[in-house]
C-alpha cells in the first residue's frame, strides 16, 4: 500500500501540471495531522493536509484522497512535500490543486452512505462513518478519490458521474464498473443528504495495482487534468459564498432567526436579545431596542416572575438582559431585576453563601453566577457584590480548574468539555466588563482570564475551531465553545486586557471558521446539545452534535459576531466590511 500511495501522490501532482516553482502543495514547514474521529468506541479516522487546505483554499481546487490507514501516511505525504515544495513567485490560480489525505479502515470506507441523518452525531452506531461523512462538510474538497489496491486498474463511477469523467474513462479504455447507490462516492456525488448541508462533491473510486500505475494510471490522471476535472464542487462553492460574508451581514442573518422571545428568562434567548441590542448600536437603529423592551415588559411589570420558583443557573444568567437594558436604557427600571437575581447569594438569615446556589459543581457556573453579581455591584454601587463575585469564581475554580490552566467540567471527571471552558471564558469577560479596573477583584480575575485564554489557545485546531473536548483533537469541532472563547478574546482586545500580537492571529483563524459554519438561514454546524456533568470522557464524546438551527448555538454565534463587528469598527485601519482582523 505504501508504494501505491507514494506513486499516486507523486504522479497526481505531476499530472496536474503544477510547476516545481509554483506554490507548494504542502507548506515548507510541513503539513499537519488532523483528527476526524478518535472516539474510544470507534475506528480511527485521521488525515494529513496543509493548513491552507484545512482553512479553505479559495484560490486552488482541492482534491481529497480517501484510502486505507497506514502507519506510513505521514512519511508518504512528507516525501511528496519534499519533492514538490520548492517555493517561487508564480501566482497559482484555479487550474492548480492542493491535496490532502484521509485514512481509515476498509470497513468504514465500504459502509453505507450517507449515514442515518436522524441518528445522533457522534454516538451510537457508525460513529466513524458519521465523522467521516460530516468531515466533508468542513473540508469541502472539489473532488474525492477513493483509492483502493487491486489486481487490475479500474474505475468505479457513480451513475450521476459527469460526462467529462466518463469520456476520460472511455478514452483510457479502463474497465468501468458502476457503484451502488450506497457507495461513498455515489453518496458524495448525488445524495440529497449532503455532508453538513454544504452540497455535493464529485467522487469516484480508483482501484489500481502499483505495477500499472506508472503508465496507465499516469495517462488517466493526465487526461483528467487536461479536461480540468475537477471544477469547483457545490460544497466548495457554498463554503466560498459563506466565507466572504461580512461579520455584520452574518449577524443580520442570525437576527432574522434568533432573539425574538423571552418566554422564560434563561441565558439562551437572553444572549440573543443582547446581541440584537449590539446590532442596533452597530447599525444606528432603535427598532430592536423598542421591540426588546416590549418582549421583557411583563417581567418588569411583575405580571410574569423572572426567577420562577426554583431558579437554576440558566435562569440566573438569563437576567443579564436586564443588566444590559439597565446600562443602556433605564437603570432605575431594570436594576431591581438584576439585584433580585444576584441576591440569591444571600441565605434567608442575610448572610452570604460561599457560592451562588444551583452551581451543580460545574464550570458553567463561572458564567451562570459571576456576571450577574458583578453587574449588581456596578448598577447599585455596592462594591460588596464584587467581593462576592470573586468569592464565587474562586469557589468554582477550586472545584474545576485544572493545573494545566483549562477547566474540567466537574469533579466527576478530568474531561475538559469545550463549552465547559467557553463558559468560564465568556463569564470572566463579562465580569471584568462590570468591575472597575481599580478594584482588587478586577486585578485578580484579569490574571485568571489571561491565563485561561493562553491555555486555551494551545488547543486551537488547525481549522480555527476548538473541540468538544478541548484537549482531544479527535473529538468533533464544536461551535459554541469556539464562539464563546472567541468572544472572550475579542472583548479582551477591545478593553486592552490582551496583547494584540498574541491574540489577533487566533481570531484570524477562528472567525472565518465560525462564519463558514453558519448558513444564511441561521443553521449551525456541530453545536453540542445541552450537557450536564458527565461521569467519563466517553460521555462527552457521545454528546449529540446538532446540525441546524439551535437557540443556544445561535445566541453564542450572534453575540460573538456582533462583538467582532464592533471590534473592527473601533480599529483605525479596519472597518466592519472586513472579514478578518
Amino acid at each position: 500500500m505504501s508504494l501505491l500511495l507514494r506513486a499516486f501522490f507523486s504522479l497526481l501532482i505531476l499530472t496536474m501540471g503544477i510547476p516545481l516553482s509554483a506554490q507548494p502543495l504542502f507548506e515548507e514547514s510541513g503539513g499537519v495531522d488532523f483528527g476526524i474521529c478518535s472516539h474510544p468506541q470507534a475506528t480511527s479516522v485521521s488525515g494529513f493536509a496543509s493548513s491552507t487546505f484545512l482553512k479553505g483554499d479559495f484560490k486552488q481546487r482541492q482534491i481529497l484522497i480517501v484510502t486505507l490507514d497506514s502507519p506510513k501516511h505521514r512519511e508518504l505525504l512528507e516525501a511528496a512535500q519534499r519533492q514538490y515544495s520548492q517555493s517561487g513567485t508564480n501566482q497559482v490560480g484555479l487550474d492548480s490543486f492542493r491535496l490532502a489525505g484521509v485514512f481509515t479502515s476498509s470497513d468504514v470506507i465500504d459502509s453505507v452512505y450517507p449515514p442515518d441523518s436522524k441518528a445522533p452525531y457522534y454516538s451510537g452506531d457508525q460513529i466513524s462513518q458519521k465523522s467521516l461523512w460530516r468531515s466533508f462538510g468542513w473540508l469541502t474538497p472539489d473532488l474525492v478519490v477513493i483509492l483502493k489496491p487491486g489486481d487490475e486498474l479500474k474505475v468505479g463511477l457513480p451513475e450521476s458521474a459527469s460526462e467529462k469523467l466518463r469520456k476520460v474513462c472511455r478514452e483510457s479504455q479502463f474497465p468501468i464498473h458502476d457503484l451502488k447507490g450506497s457507495h461513498l462516492a455515489t453518496a458524495l456525488t448525488s445524495s440529497p443528504e449532503t455532508p453538513a448541508n454544504f452540497g455535493n462533491i464529485p467522487a469516484f473510486e480508483l482501484v489500481c495495482p502499483e505495477t500499472q500505475f506508472s503508465n496507465e494510471g499516469y495517462k488517466f490522471l493526465n487526461r483528467l487534468a487536461k479536461q480540468k476535472i475537477p471544477g469547483i464542487s457545490s460544497a466548495h462553492g457554498e463554503r466560498i459564498d459563506r466565507h466572504f460574508r461580512r461579520p455584520l451581514d452574518v449577524a443580520k442573518q442570525l437576527d432574522a432567526v434568533y432573539g425574538h422571545h423571552l418566554s422564560k428568562v434563561t441565558y439562551q434567548p437572553a444572549l440573543s436579545l443582547i446581541a440584537r441590542l449590539n446590532l442596533d448600536d452597530l447599525t444606528a437603529g432603535h427598532s430592536r431596542y423598542r421591540e426588546i423592551e416590549q418582549i421583557v415588559a411583563d417581567y418588569v411589570s411583575g405580571e410574569k416572575t423572572s426567577l420562577g420558583k426554583k431558579p437554576n443557573g440558566s435562569v440566573t444568567a438569563g437576567h443579564l438582559i436586564f443588566s444590559e437594558l439597565a446600562h443602556r436604557v433605564d437603570k432605575q427600571k431594570y436594576t431591581p431585576l438584576v439585584k433580585k437575581a444576584a441576591d440569591q447569594i444571600f441565605a434567608d438569615n442575610g448572610n452570604a453563601l460561599p457560592v451562588m446556589p444551583a452551581h451543580n459543581e460545574m464550570s458553567d457556573a463561572v458564567f451562570m453566577g459571576g456576571p450577574i453579581l458583578a453587574a449588581a455591584g456596578n448598577l447599585t454601587g455596592d462594591e460588596h457584590y464584587y467581593d462576592l463575585c470573586l468569592q464565587h469564581v474562586r469557589f468554582m475554580q477550586e472545584l474545576c480548574l485544572r493545573k494545566d490552566g483549562v477547566y474540567r467540567h466537574s469533579p466527576l471527571d478530568e474531561a475538559a468539555w469545550g463549552r465547559g471552558n467557553g463558559f468560564p471564558a465568556l463569564g470572566l469577560a463579562l465580569v471584568l466588563s462590570e468591575i472597575p479596573e481599580e478594584h482588587s477583584a478586577h486585578q485578580e480575575l484579569l490574571k485568571d482570564f489571561q491565563n485561561h485564554l493562553a491555555a486555551l489557545c494551545k488547543h486551537q485546531d488547525p481549522t480555527g475551531m476548538w473541540h468538544q473536548v478541548i484537549d482531544e483533537p479527535g473529538s468533533y469541532r464544536e461551535m459554541t465553545s469556539t464562539c464563546m472563547i472567541s468572544f472572550a478574546i475579542i472583548r479582551g482586545l477591545r478593553k486592552g486586557w490582551l496583547r494584540p500580537n498574541q491574540f489577533d492571529t487566533v481570531l484570524e483563524e477562528s472567525i472565518p471558521a465560525i462564519i463558514d459554519r453558519i448558513s444564511p438561514e441561521g443553521e449551525l454546524f456541530d453545536v453540542c446539545t445541552g450537557t450536564g456533568k458527565q461521569k467519563n470522557l466517553q460521555a462527552y464524546y457521545d454528546r449529540t452534535a446538532i446540525l441546524g438551527k439551535d437557540e443556544r448555538g445561535g445566541a453564542m454565534a450572534f453575540l460573538c459576531l456582533t462583538e467582532y463587528a464592533r471590534y473592527l469598527k473601533e480599529q483605525p485601519s479596519q472597518n466592519e466590511d472586513s472579514t478578518n482582523p
